[in-house]
C-alpha cells in the first residue's frame, strides 16, 4: 500500500517576516514553528508570494533559501530570470533544484503542476540528508586530525583535494550571503523610503491642518467681532426705540390729562344744565265765550306755558319739579 503525498494542506503556513538570508529565516521559521526539522520535509512551512513581497517586489533575484515549500507562483518567477545553460550551471554550483526545492521541482529538474511530495521522494530526501549529514561529520573530525598523522600512503594529498571545494563552496555561500544581504538591505530602504514618504505625507496633513485650524480660528474671531458689533448696533436701536417709546407713552400721558381735565369741565357744565337749565313745554288754556262756548278762532283763547325742569322729565319721579306758568298771547 503506498504512502499517500505530502501536499500544502499537510504543511503549515509562513506569514512572518521572510529573509532571503537562509540563517535568518531558518532562525525565524524556528521561532514561529518550533518543531521545524531542517532535514524534515514534513516539517517545512509553505510560504506564499504575499509573504515573499511584504518588503518589495520579487522578480526572480536573488536565489531563494532552500529548506521550505514555496508557491509556484514564486519558483515560475525565479526560474523565469534564467536560461537553461543558467540552470545547469546554477545546479552545478548550488546543487539541482530538485534537491534544493523537492516541493516544487522533479527529479528531471522539471517545475511541478502543484507544491507536493511523493513518499518515495520524501525517503531519498530523508536518506541523503542523513549521508550528507554523516559526511559532513566525518569531514569535520578529519579536518581535526593534524595532518602529519594523515595517510601518508595516498597519492594525492588530502590538502589537494578538500581545500580547492571547500574554498569555492565556502567563497559561493560568501557571495549568495552577499547578495542575500543587498537584497535584505535593499527591501529596508524601500521600507524606510515607504516610511519617510508616509512621514513627510503626514507632517504636510499636519502642518496644513494646523493651518486650516489657525484659519478656521481667525474666522471664528472675525464671526464673533462681526456679530459683537451687530449686537451692538442692535442694542442701540432698541435703546432709540425704547426713548421714543418713553416719549410717546409721556405725549400720550400729557394727553389723557388733557383730555381728562376737559372731561372733568365737561361735567361741571353738566351738573351746571342740570341746576340751571330748564326745558319750556307749552301748555295751551281756551278761555270760554261769553255764550259759554269755546271760541272757535275769532279771538285765540289764552295759552299756558309750563316750564319743566330739563334734566328731570316725568321719569326722575321725583317731587322737585317746578313748574310756572306764563299766559302768553297768542300772537296769531
Amino acid at each position: 500500500m503506498s504512502q499517500p503525498n505530502i501536499s500544502v494542506p499537510d504543511l503549515q503556513p509562513y506569514n512572518d517576516t521572510f529573509s532571503f538570508t537562509t540563517s535568518r529565516l531558518l532562525a525565524n521559521i524556528k521561532r514561529t514553528h518550533p518543531t521545524y526539522a531542517e532535514h524534515d520535509p514534513k516539517t517545512w512551512p509553505y510560504i506564499t508570494l504575499e509573504t515573499l513581497e511584504k518588503h518589495g517586489t520579487y522578480d526572480g533575484y536573488p536565489n531563494l533559501p532552500e529548506g521550505v515549500a514555496y508557491e509556484q507562483t514564486v519558483m515560475l518567477r525565479y526560474t523565469s530570470m534564467y536560461s537553461a545553460g543558467e540552470r545547469a550551471s546554477s545546479a552545478t554550483l548550488n546543487g539541482s533544484f530538485h534537491k534544493r526545492y523537492p516541493f516544487n521541482f522533479t527529479r528531471c529538474e522539471a517545475l511541478k503542476d502543484d507544491v507536493s511530495m511523493s513518499f518515495a521522494e520524501y525517503a531519498a530526501y530523508r536518506d541523503e540528508a542523513a549521508a550528507v549529514a554523516q559526511s559532513q561529520l566525518h569531514g569535520d573530525r578529519d579536518m581535526d586530525i593534524p595532518r602529519d598523522t594523515q595517510d601518508q600512503s595516498d597519492s594525492t594529498p588530502l590538502q589537494a583535494i578538500v581545500c580547492p571545494n571547500r574554498k569555492c563552496a565556502e567563497t559561493r555561500r560568501e557571495i549568495a550571503r552577499l547578495r542575500a544581504s543587498i537584497f535584505d538591505k535593499a527591501s529596508q530602504l524601500q521600507t524606510s523610503q515607504r516610511d519617510l514618504i508616509e512621514y513627510e505625507t503626514t507632517a504636510s496633513l499636519r502642518k496644513n491642518s494646523i493651518l486650516d485650524a489657525r484659519f478656521e480660528v481667525k474666522r471664528e474671531h472675525a464671526r464673533a467681532d462681526q456679530a459683537e458689533q451687530e449686537g451692538v448696533l442692535g442694542l442701540e436701536m432698541q435703546m432709540k426705540r425704547i426713548k421714543e417709546l418713553e416719549r410717546r407713552l409721556s405725549e400720550a400721558e400729557a394727553y389723557g390729562a388733557q383730555l381728562e381735565m376737559y372731561c372733568n369741565g365737561l361735567e361741571a357744565r353738566m351738573e351746571m344744565c342740570k341746576v340751571r337749565g330748564r326745558r319750556a313745554r307749552p301748555v295751551v288754556y281756551e278761555s270760554e265765550s261769553e255764550d259759554g262756548e269755546l271760541g272757535s278762532g275769532d279771538r285765540p283763547g289764552e295759552r299756558g306755558v309750563r316750564l319743566e325742569d330739563l334734566g328731570g322729565g316725568e321719569e326722575s319721579g321725583s317731587g322737585d319739579r317746578a313748574s310756572e306758568r306764563v299766559k302768553l298771547e297768542d300772537s296769531g
